[in-house]
């Protein structure tokens, strides 16, 4: 007797304490939702006020710029952020949620700001701050598109996605422009990054000149000081000390030379026509 009444007091105290331990689970699991809820609603209020604030800032540089490619970047922003507020207001419709119809104070002080330039420095104000602005932007749709507790959220973010990579590679290739250094930093953003070495090359042009500039793309030969010349029509010459350029333009393309060798200073191979 006395051990059925021990084992049934065993059986109430575990009963009781899984019983606690679901009310507790209970009220975090709802805070736990709520939290997303309130994530994904404060994404779409921001979402809402950044379309507006790239439509209203690009419309404005793209009538200012001179550069092409600056006026290109604007054109597929505007066009692009108009159609991503169109699919947020549907979204914001099913959430039940009213979306905001002017800048907030942030925004509207960035947008004077930039009004207040012109010329090159708009130019080139505006597309930095687009590098890095949509940079921001791509990491936080990635995460929305998998973390969004609302489908229509997420399916959002996933599909305004593609577009804020090709604005990003837009941006990139327009600094490139006001700074030609920032062609290896967006190659490597791009996944498009080629190998180089260090050293000089030139190469000599179809009329005999020659050309310091790197080429856009090629491999780079093997050299351990110096600097190797090759024609552009054909493959250059591997020295024993000299590093060969990279590029199709001016250095030709590296690798075994097919005539011509050096073994100091400076190399230089030229190919048969």
């Amino acid at each position: 007797m006395k051990r059925s009444l021990a084992t049934s007091a065993v059986l109430l105290a575990a009963i009781g304490s899984f019983t606690l331990a679901q009310q507790s689970r209970q009220p975090q699991a709802a805070s736990n939702e709520q939290t997303s809820k309130n994530a994904d609603q404060e994404f779409v209020k921001d979402e809402a006020v950044g379309n507006q604030f790239e439509i209203q800032l690009a419309q404005f540089v793209q009538q200012k710029a001179q550069d092409q490619q600056v006026k290109q970047l604007t054109q597929h922003i505007i066009q692009d952020h108009q159609q991503a507020q169109q699919q947020l207001q549907q979204v914001a419709q099913s959430m039940q949620m009213q979306l905001p119809q002017e800048l907030d104070e942030v925004h509207k002080a960035k947008l004077q700001k930039m009004q207040q330039k012109q010329g090159r420095d708009l130019e080139t104000c505006y597309t930095f701050a687009q590098v890095g602005d949509h940079q921001r932007e791509i990491l936080m749709h990635q995460y929305m598109a998998q973390n969004a507790q609302n489908p229509q959220v997420k399916q959002y973010a996933q599909q305004t996605l593609q577009p804020l990579e090709q604005h990003a590679k837009l941006a990139w290739q327009a600094a490139e422009v006001f700074v030609p250094q920032a062609r290896t930093a967006g190659e490597h953003m791009r996944g498009t990054d080629t190998e180089h070495t260090t050293g000089s090359s030139s190469g000599l042009n179809s009329g005999g000149n020659i050309s310091n500039s790197p080429g856009s793309s090629g491999h780079s030969g093997i050299g351990n000081s110096g600097s190797s010349a090759g024609s552009n029509g054909g493959t250059s010459g591997r020295g024993t000390s000299g590093t060969s350029g990279s590029g199709t333009s001016g250095s030709g393309s590296s690798g075994s030379g097919t005539s011509g060798s050096g073994t100091s200073g400076n190399s230089s191979g030229r190919s048969s026509r």
